[in-house]
């Protein structure tokens, strides 16, 4: 029992809370109620404010970091479709085969990464991170399939234009309905000018075949973007305990071994591979896929806004084009340099736009870091 002064009663104990504006204006006076804080404070960030809640933001710096490792991730998943086509030189593997092992190759890495670092004793079995896990698993296996069935069906360029340029459109579709907001200028912006310069990126489609084959192959492109999208929303909202480590460990085993289903009917020849073959297949598990996600990831969790990250990702077509023309000797068109300008000019907007957020998402942002610190 600590000594206190006989006869003097004991101090109470004293229990801080977050100042209000009632404190505010106690302090400042009557003019700090129209301070220029309370005037930058929306409704919900007010409220929030006037019941003595914490208002924690994910700081600029934070932010930024978390803006390039999204565009680390996209120059790393350029790297990709060169590999891919590297190994598919010196191997048979089918596509969903070469997928599956990416993803799991990808997992399993991860794997043995977390549980070297003790990171895996912390993975949260609550439920709602076995949900975040198997929707992630999910759609990444939904992604793969569907993206390489409509190469199959359609060629690179329809496939890329579709499937890249509907994830950062649909994106932001969402996230303007769910803040019932517009988006802001430099966002608009930055969409117009990733989808023309995709377009001209990606160059000419091939001829025109199956009408059948056709509808079907963009159908399949489309449903590749979403699942996309749906993936980089999903991913915007952290789970507490779920590092991006942990996340991609478990995911991404998973979604591999989905797509393992897929391939058993397509064919694993793993004897045809030869050890050149691996050593790409083992490049596609640990570059794009295994370290392209975790810089993904954990600038989601940074705080970058869903749409920016989006536009982000077209990093890749970027990357790829640049990589053919350097490796593959392969020519450089007036249309592709322009539409590599224009996707760099969409990068820069996007860096811009995730600047002027709008109102009611800076609460949102706060509760998304408050959850994570939890």
């Amino acid at each position: 029992m600590p000594h206190t002064v006989s006869g003097a009663p004991p101090p109470s104990r004293q229990v801080l809370r977050p100042a209000t504006p009632r404190d505010e204006t106690r302090r400042n006076g009557p003019s700090a109620r129209n301070s220029p804080r309370s005037a930058r404070l929306g409704a919900n960030e007010r409220r929030r404010y006037s019941r003595g809640i914490p208002m924690i933001t994910t700081p600029a710096p934070a932010r930024s970091s978390g803006f390039w490792l999204v565009a680390l991730a996209g120059a790393l998943w350029g790297t990709g479709g060169l590999a891919a086509t590297f190994a598919a030189d010196h191997s048979a593997l089918s596509w969903p085969a070469l997928s599956a092992i990416r993803l799991v190759g990808g997992g399993v890495l991860m794997l043995v990464v977390i549980a070297a670092t003790g990171e895996l004793r912390g993975i949260p079995r609550t439920r709602e991170a076995v949900r975040h896990v198997a929707l992630t698993a999910v759609l990444s296996a939904i992604y793969q399939g569907a993206y390489f069935q409509s190469i199959a069906l359609v060629g690179v360029a329809v496939s890329t234009v579709i499937s890249l340029g509907a994830a950062p459109v649909a994106v932001a579709l969402a996230t303007a309905i769910r803040s019932r907001r517009m988006p802001g200028w430099a966002v608009i912006a930055a969409l117009i000018a990733a989808v023309v310069g995709l377009v001209l990126v990606s160059g000419a489609p091939a001829a025109a075949s199956d009408p059948g084959k056709t509808v079907l192959g963009v159908l399949l492109a489309l449903i590749a973007g979403l699942s996309f999208a749906a993936t980089t929303v999903v991913n915007r909202r952290t789970v507490p305990g779920l590092t991006p480590g942990a996340l991609i460990a478990t995911s991404f085993t998973l979604a591999g071994l989905l797509i393992a289903i897929w391939g058993a009917f397509a064919g694993f020849d793993l004897a045809s591979t030869d050890p050149v073959g691996w050593a790409w297949i083992a490049f596609l598990a640990v570059v794009p896929t295994a370290l392209a996600y975790l810089a993904f990831f954990g600038g989601l969790h940074r705080g970058v806004p869903s749409t920016t990250a989006a536009i982000l990702s077209l990093i890749e077509p970027v990357t790829a084009t640049l990589l053919a023309v350097t490796i593959l000797h392969e020519p450089l068109t007036p249309a592709a340099s322009l539409g590599i300008a224009l996707l760099l000019l969409a990068v820069v907007l996007s860096h811009i736009g995730q600047y002027f957020l709008p109102q009611g998402a800076v609460s949102k942002q706060a509760e998304n870091v408050n959850r994570a610190r939890r």
